[in-house]
Formats: C-alpha cells, sequence, structure tokens
C-alpha cells in the first residue's frame, strides 16, 4: 500500500511537471519567448537524467567523460530549439532561426567529438567511446526532436503525443493485469519483461486510438493548420503505441543484460528517468517521421 501510494505521489507530480511546462507555452500571460523556459528547465533536467542513467548501465563510470557527455546532450537539446535563437538574437517568428540551430548544433558536434577523443584517448578508454555515441543517439535525438513537436500549434501537439502515450501505457497495465497474467495470458516478451502481454498489448492501443479520437474531437490533436482526419489520427496514436512497446522492451532488454531492475532511483515507485522516458525514446521519432509524410500529403 505504502509503496503505490509512492508510485501514484511521484506519478502525478512527473505528470504535472510536464503538462505545466507544455501550458505554458500556450500561455498569454508569460511574456514570449520566455513562456518556453520551464519547457526547456523540466526537459533538460529529463535528457541529462537519462544521459547519466544510461552511460552508468554501459560502465561510463569516468566522470569527466560522463558529465562532458550529459552537458553536450542538454546543449544540443537547447540549441535546437528555435526559440532559443528568437531568445538570444531577438527574431522574429519568420527568422532565420532554424538555419542557426542547424549551423550552432553541428559546430558544437564537431568540436565535442575531438574533445571527446582526447578525453578516451589520454584516460586510454577508447573503447567506452562507443556508448558515448550511442548516447547521443538514444537520448539525445529524440529529445531534439522533440522541438519539431513542441514548435507545431504552439506546444498542442507535443501535449496531444505525451497524452496519447500516456492513454496507451494505462490501457496496457489495466487490460493486461485484468487478462494478460496467469495460464490464460498470452506473454509478449517473457525473457525480456515476463509482465507483459499481448492483452495488454491490444488494450493499450484501443485506449491510445480512442484518445487520440477524443483530442481530436476537441481540436487539441492537430498535425497542421487543418483538421486531421480520422484514418490519419488512428494512424498516428498506433504508430505512438507500437514504438513505445518497443522502446520499453529495449530499455528492458538493456537493464537485463546489465542485471538491474531499475535504470535509477529519482522517481519513488517508479525507478529513474530512463524509466519513465523509455517510451518516448523511440516514439518520438516515430510521431515527427508520421508528421513528415502528413505534411507532404503521403498519409
Amino acid at each position: 500500500m505504502v509503496e503505490l501510494l509512492k508510485r501514484t505521489i511521484s506519478g502525478i507530480i512527473f505528470v504535472v511537471l510536464i503538462v505545466f511546462s507544455l501550458l505554458m507555452i500556450r500561455s498569454s500571460f508569460v511574456v514570449y519567448p520566455y513562456n518556453y523556459l520551464l519547457y526547456i528547465i523540466v526537459f533538460s533536467i529529463a535528457l541529462g537524467g537519462c544521459t547519466f542513467e544510461y552511460l552508468k548501465l554501459k560502465g561510463v563510470n569516468l566522470r569527466a567523460l560522463r558529465n562532458f557527455t550529459i552537458f553536450l546532450s542538454v546543449i544540443l537539446f537547447i540549441f535546437s530549439l528555435p526559440h532559443t535563437w528568437r531568445f538570444f538574437l531577438n527574431f522574429s517568428e519568420d527568422g532565420n532561426e532554424l538555419f542557426f540551430s542547424a549551423i550552432i548544433c553541428g559546430s558544437i558536434v564537431l568540436l565535442s567529438f575531438i574533445i571527446l577523443l582526447i578525453i578516451a584517448y589520454t584516460q586510454k578508454i577508447l573503447n567506452k567511446l562507443k556508448y558515448v555515441v550511442l548516447a547521443i543517439f538514444y537520448t539525445t535525438i529524440p529529445f531534439m526532436l522533440m522541438n519539431i513537436l513542441v514548435d507545431t500549434e504552439r506546444g498542442a501537439l507535443l501535449l496531444s503525443f505525451f497524452i496519447v502515450m500516456w492513454a496507451g501505457d494505462v490501457g496496457a497495465y489495466c487490460i493486461g493485469t485484468a487478462f494478460g497474467q496467469g495460464v490464460h495470458g498470452h506473454k509478449l516478451a517473457p525473457k525480456i519483461s515476463p509482465k507483459k502481454s499481448w492483452e495488454g498489448v491490444f488494450g493499450g492501443a484501443i485506449f491510445a486510438i480512442a484518445t487520440a479520437l477524443v483530442l481530436k474531437y476537441f481540436g487539441l490533436l492537430r498535425f497542421s493548420d487543418f483538421t486531421p482526419s480520422t484514418i490519419s489520427v488512428i494512424l498516428f496514436s498506433v504508430i505512438v503505441f507500437t514504438l513505445c512497446v518497443c522502446g520499453d522492451l529495449l530499455e528492458s532488454k538493456i537493464k537485463r543484460k546489465f542485471g538491474v531492475k531499475d535504470s535509477g532511483s529519482i522517481m519513488p515507485g517508479h525507478g529513474g528517468f530512463l524509466d519513465r522516458f523509455d517510451s518516448m525514446l523511440l516514439a518520438l521519432p516515430g510521431a515527427v517521421i508520421f508528421l513528415f509524410f502528413y505534411l507532404i500529403n503521403i498519409v
């Protein structure tokens, strides 16, 4: 009972922080571009935590290498947000901030790679450098892609993404617990995550689709200036939920390989940052790719 209470409280705090940081973007009470400040703070901390935990799982214990990778991840996330350049250079919303983001982020990556090589070579741990590169791809790039969704409909699309993802997670847990356990349940990947079942997957998919359709009905789920079709919304929710399941299984496989139950202990009852954002790390790139094909009228 105590553990359930801890899990519930920490989960509520987690959801409130994310939702409030995204609602603040749409607020008319905060002067632009300061309305993005909480978003930057919340997700920079989340990204730093995910990167730290991933490197820790992979055995990258050298503090200099680990701290520099975390710093690089957060810097890339912040400077890939177009509103960062609107803040620093006083651009209008039609300015050249995307160009500056691409140039600066590319320059940071090149310079950082040289620094990382020097650190790894001098400490004779070049074999650990591959995990740093994997950390950038696994944690940093999805967070950078998040800036594309947050720049669509002033954060409404990113908020809808999280709501659909959470609805699928809740549905999978409820249906999986009720119908997917015991001798009659059908296990999804028993060697990786014994508690996950196909019943939970189908239940979560139904919850995700239903939630996406409700968001569409109230005009909250939009991919452009026009209301999306029902088929597009269903396809979006299926892609998001499917990749959420894959992301969850991928992190479970990493943890099982290194013999740990949770990636961290920052959230009582939930584990670490990586335990909370593992689903998002694969689902977000999928959502961005879907948005790209939608905007060029392929889906």
